[in-house]
């Protein structure tokens, strides 16, 4: 489901395209649902460039780091409510979608 609000970062110039995250069958606390963020840029370059810029504003706060995945121009933020030495309930999926987004 796609969401105005959520972790709304401005990176190298780009907007995000956010989306909560969960199975069709679950009824969940909307204050419980993960999001992803989706950012594709024009290039693969402006997209490293988004990265660094997400680097430095982070360093202003204390928060929760999303996991990320790159592929060509674009860079996904998987907001997941489990602590990153933990597997998230749905990176077994992005994992195989960035696989599927890499050019060979």
């Amino acid at each position: 489901m796609a969401v105005e609000d959520g972790n709304d970062w401005l990176l190298n110039n780009n907007k995000s395209n956010n989306f909560t995250v969960d199975s069709p069958n679950e009824n969940i606390d909307p204050t419980k649902l993960e999001q992803v963020s989706i950012y594709v840029f024009e290039s693969e370059h402006a997209r490293k460039k988004g990265l660094e810029d997400f680097n430095k504003q982070k360093e202003k706060y204390d928060m929760m780091i999303p996991r990320i995945y790159e592929a060509e121009n674009v860079m996904v933020f998987y907001w997941a409510l489990d602590d990153l030495d933990q597997p998230a309930k749905y990176e077994p999926q992005f994992q195989k979608a960035i696989k599927k987004l890499k050019l060979e």
